[in-house]
């Protein structure tokens, strides 16, 4: 099989990109056919070597497209992908859009972290997992930079083991990491947190600065 990728995982923002990556990836590595596939499945009493090879291929086709898709697609992918598989991604896809229209802009996810509302910040996250470490803010904090600041332990707790060693180093554009926001406020036990993740935290250069 061709040793190509698919560069990113379905998240519910990103379909269009994702189709043409995943049907690249699927083509190169002759398993198009398999989910372009419009007759039924080979019968294993009639032709067994026929229908042994679709199994492998069938199964080789769910796994690319589980290894690259968010856990909220897991329930369709648990199915065949034979028969218009993909058309049912786009179909899924364009339901959770609708389901989470009032998440879909990530000023949603700076008002519900500034409001403090965790259940809120979970959803958002859940359909779109990308935005973890994005910049939220025209001043460019990130969402643990934002929760850092309302004081909310279990909120930053959560978000911590979402992001990688190096998200926490990101700095906004008054050079502070979320660390020293958090120092700047007297949070210490945010702080610990952070650190307990990434003891690198400590040695960031930066400044701090006011938390406007």
């Amino acid at each position: 099989m061709a040793a190509n990728t698919v560069p990113e995982s379905l998240d519910g923002l990103n379909y269009a990109n994702w189709s043409v990556c995943m049907k690249n990836y699927l083509l190169a590595n002759d398993l198009w056919d398999i989910v372009e596939a419009t007759t039924e499945a080979p019968s294993p009493e009639e032709a067994e070597a026929e229908y042994k090879a679709w199994i492998k291929k069938n199964a080789a086709a769910l796994h690319a497209i589980q290894n690259h898709a968010c856990r909220i697609y897991f329930p369709r992918l648990r199915k065949s992908v034979q028969q218009g598989f993909v058309g049912t991604l786009a179909k899924m896809h364009e339901v959770l859009q609708d389901r989470g229209s009032c998440l879909c802009s990530i000023s949603s996810l700076h008002k519900a972290i500034e409001s403090g509302d965790l259940n809120s910040v979970r959803d958002f996250l859940h359909f779109h997992p990308n935005a973890v470490n994005k910049k939220l803010t025209d001043s460019g904090r990130t969402a643990l930079h934002l929760a850092t600041l309302t004081g909310k332990l279990k909120m930053v707790e959560e978000l911590v083991e979402l992001l990688s060693e190096e998200d926490l180093q990101v700095l906004d554009n008054n050079h502070e990491t979320a660390l020293m926001l958090a120092a700047g406020v007297g949070a210490t036990r945010i702080a610990e947190c952070m650190i307990k993740k990434n003891s690198k935290l400590v040695t960031v250069p930066g400044k701090m600065i006011s938390q406007s």
